[in-house]
């Protein structure tokens, strides 16, 4: 891979950002999830991403969230030629052994196709609902790093035996192992300045972590150093930066449509940053963009392409940017008539309802064993 060569993938519309919604059903929506990773084959996408998580956002709604790895896995036997990739694993949600045996097995099933992507997980909602602890951030990273460090000997040893802080394993074997020879690209996500970069620094192939271009740029610095300190050559790591882009045909119909970035990014933000598209590869994922996003129920993330070397580049598409800024909701929401926001009951999110109203009572009465017991909850370890 050269320099300033890109790559494009897209996101197979799995269900987290409620992209699935418009779609009654849930093998139909399963349908959609593999119709959009077998076009973005056909399209000559280079890759298929899905992320990992079990609850929508930006609030859990009861809508269909197909989970990470076996929808990977289901996708690797409809397609043969595009990588298949995390945005990223959450490390807390496995045992670091089992997810050895996941991706390994993964690697063989799909022809040797898998890009592992981890980070340490920050969906708090999703770990309490799930029954996960929620430690903090430099637990959960000091996790990650042996997660790693664990998945990659169990990738490559006829035994591992590991001791950890938070991980103990006593000669797990691994087999078979992955047919990507020395191993699966290991993509760390996370911009932690002062640990999580210094784990991409010792293990990661592929880093990734976002923010407007002169922040992305300070991290990568920060990163050179940890480089420099653990004795990593900075060039080995295939950097990534997650951005906005805004779609046209013609540099004027941009200009033209600006009405401000999402994130409050100016005009060209990243193409003063020397982030550029390759102009060989422009017309071609243009149109292939086009045609994913055509092919999808909703209007809301549409598609993303990625690049590799100097860019990752994810693409919301054209029709989001239009609609929010038109109905004035903000990205990733939905209006009151779309669906209603979920109601906190007792602990747990339930579809919106007036609460019913007690009868009131003439004389208090005293409480029973059942009723003095505290409402189930996260809290009181109600499942």
């Amino acid at each position: 891979m050269t320099q300033n060569q890109l790559i494009f993938g897209a996101f197979v519309p799995q269900g987290w950002k409620t992209e699935l919604i418009g779609i009654d059903g849930a093998e139909a929506k399963w349908a959609k999830a593999v119709e959009i990773a077998v076009l973005a084959e056909e399209l000559g996408y280079d890759s298929v991403w899905v992320y990992d998580h079990f609850h929508n956002v930006p609030r859990p709604v009861n809508e269909a969230v197909f989970e990470c790895w076996t929808t990977v896995t289901a996708i690797s036997q409809r397609t043969s030629r595009v990588r298949l990739g995390q945005m990223v694993g959450c490390s807390p949600y496995r045992n670091p052994g089992l997810l050895a045996k996941i991706t390994s097995n993964v690697d063989v099933i799909s022809g040797g196709r898998l890009d592992w992507g981890i980070g340490a997980g920050w969906y708090d909602h999703e770990f309490k609902g799930y029954g996960f602890e929620f430690p903090e951030a430099k637990v959960r990273i000091g996790m990650l790093r042996e997660t790693v460090e664990i998945v990659r000997s169990m990738w490559t040893q006829p035994h591992t035996i590991y001791e950890g802080r938070h991980y103990n394993l006593r000669g797990a074997q691994c087999d078979p192992k992955p047919l990507q020879d020395p191993h699966p690209p290991i993509w760390i996500g996370g911009g932690g300045e002062q640990l999580t970069l210094r784990v991409v620094a010792r293990h990661a192939d592929r880093s990734n972590f976002g923010g407007r271009p002169d922040e992305w740029a300070h991290k990568a610095e920060v990163l050179k150093r940890h480089c420099k300190d653990v004795g990593r050559d900075y060039d080995e790591i295939v950097k990534t930066i997650s951005g906005e882009v805004f779609v046209r045909e013609t540099e004027q119909e941009l200009e033209a449509d600006w009405k401000g970035s999402l994130w409050g990014e100016p005009f060209g933000a990243h193409a003063r940053a020397g982030v550029r598209e390759d102009p060989g590869l422009r017309r071609p994922r243009l149109h292939g963009l086009r045609a994913l996003e055509q092919r999808l129920p909703v209007r809301r993330h549409a598609a993303s392409v990625r690049g590799e070397g100097d860019a990752r580049v994810p693409v919301r598409a054209v029709r989001d940017v239009r609609a929010t800024r038109s109905s004035g909701t903000p990205p990733g929401r939905r209006t009151r008539a779309s669906s209603p926001p979920p109601a906190r009951t007792s602990g747990r999110w339930s579809p919106a309802r007036r609460p019913r109203r007690r009868p009131r009572r003439r004389r208090p009465a005293r409480p029973s064993a059942a009723s003095s017991r505290p409402a189930p909850g996260w809290g009181s370890g109600a499942c």
